[in-house]
């Protein structure tokens, strides 16, 4: 439920995004109809003007892994926990917030010419990520308690799959699969949805399934060190634990689901529709 500070602000942005207004103010509303998506945004694309780049973060395609490698070339030094880079805090990282409505329309759209990436993944390989990592949380102290498991709220079509109660992998996909609500949990939206794929003018988008070379030629665009390019294959959440395949999580009814609710990911990104068959999975 929101706060009261929140509904004000949800207010006010429903107001002023649909104010007549120019290019720029029309580009934003494009991009985020309700204040909802606006606040996700608003963490979830990293600007250098040092670099010139825009990086729009996708969750579960080692976001992580490439906000180190591009705090560290800001300068900084390495995090003894590599996940303290997702409040952002420290970082030099300019965000949207940080910019003028013009300002970001311009470098969105490639006027001023700044190299625009993401990164995707395989779409089953993803929910299998997302449900295990989120699942995993239920015993481990101070994993974030809103995403401590995942809690499917079968009457109510505007609820994700997430928090209090443990859940099939099936439940979790067909709870993922029939919610089209914009505010549906960024772990497990539709990745042409997340990068705005029709909307932002993308220079390069690499894939998880070849990440090290993917991000390497990333890194070299941007004139990175040899030092920080050496690590560009680290994958902080990498592992090796699960001994069993991707296809072995997916029923045909589940991956039947799948394949229509994540088909333009499939086809824009160039992904079988087939089960992938991997023994290491990166989470």
């Amino acid at each position: 439920m929101y706060g009261i500070g929140t509904l004000a602000s949800s207010f006010y942005y429903d107001l002023w995004v649909r104010m007549p207004a120019g290019e720029p103010r029309k580009f934003i509303r494009d991009l985020a109809p309700e204040f909802h998506e606006y606040r996700r945004l608003k963490l979830m694309i990293i600007i250098s003007h040092e670099y010139k780049y825009l990086y729009v973060i996708n969750p579960k395609v080692a976001s992580t892994s490439i906000r180190n490698r591009l705090r560290e070339l800001n300068g900084y030094p390495p995090l003894d926990n590599p996940r303290d880079v997702m409040g952002h805090k420290g970082s030099g990282f300019v965000l949207p917030k940080h910019l003028s409505e013009k300002e970001f329309f311009d470098i969105c759209s490639g006027r001023k010419g700044y190299y625009t990436f993401s990164f995707v993944r395989n779409p089953f390989d993803r929910l299998v990520s997302a449900y295990t990592y989120f699942q995993r949380g239920v015993d481990q102290p101070g994993f974030n308690a809103e995403k401590k498991s995942i809690y499917l709220r079968k009457w109510d079509p505007h609820r994700d799959p997430k928090t209090r109660t443990k859940m099939g992998f099936e439940e979790f996909v067909e709870g993922v699969c029939r919610n089209t609500h914009h505010m549906q949990d960024q772990h497990w939206r539709t990745q042409c949805d997340l990068l705005k794929i029709n909307k932002i003018n993308y220079d390069f988008v690499g894939k998880m399934e070849k990440f090290a070379s993917n991000f390497v030629s990333v890194l070299k665009h941007l004139d990175a060190p040899d030092e920080i390019i050496a690590r560009a294959g680290d994958v902080t959440n990498s592992s090796e634990r699960r001994k069993n395949d991707i296809a072995s999580f997916f029923t045909d009814k589940a991956a039947d689901m799948v394949r229509e609710k994540f088909k333009e990911d499939f086809e824009r990104f160039d992904y079988s529709m087939d089960l992938p068959s991997l023994q290491r999975v990166s989470t």
